[in-house]
């Protein structure tokens, strides 16, 4: 597939890349530069010329000469839509214009996650032209969405940056908890993400009065409950809320990675693969999460990998943990790199992938 040129669109793109869709966006245009000439591009958002990203001028439902004339100057072979708020009327609107303004180059939405269907998005998708785009998924709820609006989905997975994310040796592992000021008995359950409480985040408090040292780090990309955060630190949980440049250490150093999220109707409150989960198992760190979205699609438990839904079950997972479990989740993302993950995208978007 190389010689494609390749037209990368997000939405508000700026530093610093601490949240799940901007991460994900900004990965995605670094791993698709391994296979094609890429133009990456952005609306309400900044420059940003060490991710190659560039600001262009729209309204906020992408109509505007500048958004219009970049995207019919790119050339582009083919268009990877972003969009912050998954799949969308509006999406379905801003996609349909995009593919115009591409002059009709095969087009495909990443749907992040599921959104409530609504009267005005079965409106949108009979638009003319877009029942031949594509829609990315990543969970069963996500792809009974776009199939109901009579639109193609197919199955595609985020990746993890390998390098960035991976195990330290005992030594070094000992040295960074002390940095981070965690002695060698402390065990240390990690959480990173959004401080809202739709997070499940709640949970935390139970741990830390049954003697475990919860740290939660909360991205600075997006409103902080301020209350809640408030109520986590009287509870004994260790709160960072400033930005992390190497945040993988949190993971590094954890004894256990926690994601506590329910996946609930309605709105949900992360990506349907969260990226966090990847990066923690990328580390080799055990990992005990809900059945999240696309996870168990993904990975049966196992491995250090364990499944709980309830604060009881939570905590038995991390009991375990704490009395010892093998450990070898780096193995199970071993094939989910950025740039495996962008060359399935981009073949997804050209030829067609799985279709879910």
């Amino acid at each position: 597939m190389s010689g494609r040129r390749v037209l990368v669109f997000g939405e508000r793109i700026r530093p610093p890349a601490d949240e799940g869709i901007k991460k994900l966006t900004v990965h995605l245009a670094q791993g698709l530069r391994h296979h094609a000439d890429i133009l990456f591009l952005t609306a309400h958002g900044a420059d940003v010329p060490e991710w190659g990203c560039t600001n262009v001028s729209a309204n906020r439902l992408l109509f505007g000469p500048g958004v219009a004339r970049a995207v019919a100057r790119s050339g582009a072979d083919a268009v990877i839509y972003v969009p912050t708020a998954s799949l969308t009327a509006a999406t379905l609107l801003r996609a349909w214009l995009l593919r115009g303004y591409a002059r009709g180059a095969p087009l495909i939405v990443v749907a992040l996650q599921p959104r409530p269907e609504t009267p005005l998005m079965r409106v949108m998708a009979r638009l003319p032209g877009l029942q031949a785009i594509r829609v990315a998924v990543m969970s069963e709820r996500t792809a009974r969405q776009v199939q109901s609006l009579g639109l193609q989905a197919v199955w595609w997975t985020p990746g993890v940056d390998l390098d960035r994310f991976r195990p330290l040796d005992e030594a070094a592992r000992a040295a960074l908890r002390a940095r981070y000021g965690f002695r060698d008995a402390d065990f240390v359950v990690a959480h990173i993400g959004h401080i809202r409480a739709g997070r499940n985040l709640d949970v935390l408090t139970e741990f830390a009065q049954a003697g475990m040292r919860p740290l939660l780090v909360g991205s600075t990309s997006t409103p902080q409950e301020g209350a809640l955060r408030e109520s986590l630190e009287a509870a004994g949980v260790r709160v960072i809320t400033e930005y992390l440049p190497r945040v993988e250490e949190i993971y590094q150093l954890c004894d256990a990675y926690l994601f506590p999220t329910p996946y609930a109707e309605g709105e949900v409150a992360s990506i349907d693969v969260p990226l966090s989960v990847l990066e923690a198992m990328a580390c080799d760190r055990p990992v005990v999460t809900t059945p999240f979205g696309g996870l168990p699609r993904l990975f049966a438990e196992g491995d250090g990998l364990l499944y709980a839904r309830t604060e009881p079950e939570m905590m038995r997972a991390l009991e375990r943990i704490r009395a010892g479990i093998p450990v070898r989740t780096r193995q199970r993302v071993l094939g989910h790199s950025w740039s495996q993950a962008a060359e399935a995208l981009l073949r997804a978007v050209l030829r067609g992938g799985p279709r879910a």
